[in-house]
């Protein structure tokens, strides 16, 4: 069964005809609070095309949070509802008799209920959309930016590979450009191809202690070595280089200890 069987008599919408229909659909549904199935009534349209339609407006407000649009106007719908809930409340302190306030309560749980199933639908409808973002992202993309920060970085310390969850994101969004949706499908591909085998717990550095970036840790050198994304000659010499910088690190420190000590035999005698 397709959704544009027995939509109207003539065959399917045309794009105008569509988005004058989706808007009805959506002061019918969102405004009115009318079911899938009184709109397919009032409209004339088949029941399957509605509720299309109801899942393309809770996409779209998965998508959108900002703008004067209509999209705009469904996520203002969620901040009405707790409006209402508050007033619900004020109403429920002042009320005095047994049944006003067994009424309002009423009320209440039913404002709960319809802002739950409203907010769920909406973030399930986000998980859709990531899920369509995130196979759009190129594994010769994540592989790129896997081995700018691998073999780029010259720390010489041993938690060098290691990246915050957030580090990642950033890295991802100032390196591709991407707006943040992106870089959450981004990193998820990245959980999906094998970094979930690579946390690492309890690796803090001080910068990150004071950005008060507590996400979850990964290596990612370890996950360049699980895609083979890096050979084993760019590892060794990664590996040297490093072992050089820290070699030169420890004999700066040893000439500095020194300069701040007497030698010995340097003590004159008479």
């Amino acid at each position: 069964m397709t959704c544009i069987q027995n939509h109207k008599k003539g065959g399917p919408y045309n794009k105008r005809e569509q988005e004058k229909r989706r808007k009805q659909v959506y002061k019918l549904y969102f405004e009115e609070a009318k079911s899938v199935l009184k709109i397919a009534e009032t409209l004339g349209v088949n029941r399957n095309t509605i509720n299309e339609d109801v899942k393309y407006w809770y996409s779209q407000i998965a998508c959108e949070v900002s703008g004067e649009t209509i999209v705009s106007s469904a996520v203002k719908q969620i901040h009405s509802i707790e409006l209402q809930k508050t007033r619900l409340r004020e109403h429920l302190a002042k009320a005095k008799e047994f049944s006003q306030m067994l009424a309002i309560e009423k009320l209440l749980l039913e404002v709960d209920n319809k802002l739950g199933q409203h907010t769920a639908k909406i973030m399930a409808n986000g998980r859709v959309l990531l899920k369509s973002i995130e196979a759009d992202v190129p594994e010769d993309e994540i592989k790129e930016l896997v081995r700018d920060l691998v073999l780029e970085n010259d720390d010489p310390g041993s938690n060098a590979d290691v990246y915050s969850e957030n580090q990642i994101r950033r890295d991802i969004i100032q390196k591709t450009g991407c707006d943040v949706r992106y870089a959450d499908a981004f990193l998820q591909k990245m959980k999906n191809l094998g970094l979930e085998l690579c946390k690492r717990d309890n690796v803090r550095s001080p910068l990150l202690m004071v950005r008060r970036d507590y996400s979850q840790m990964y290596h990612l050198g370890a996950f360049a070595n699980l895609r083979s994304y890096i050979s084993d000659k760019e590892s060794n010499e990664q590996y040297e280089k490093r072992r050089k910088i820290r070699e030169e690190i420890r004999k700066e420190e040893e000439e500095e200890l020194a300069s701040l000590n007497p030698k010995e035999g340097n003590a004159c005698t008479s």
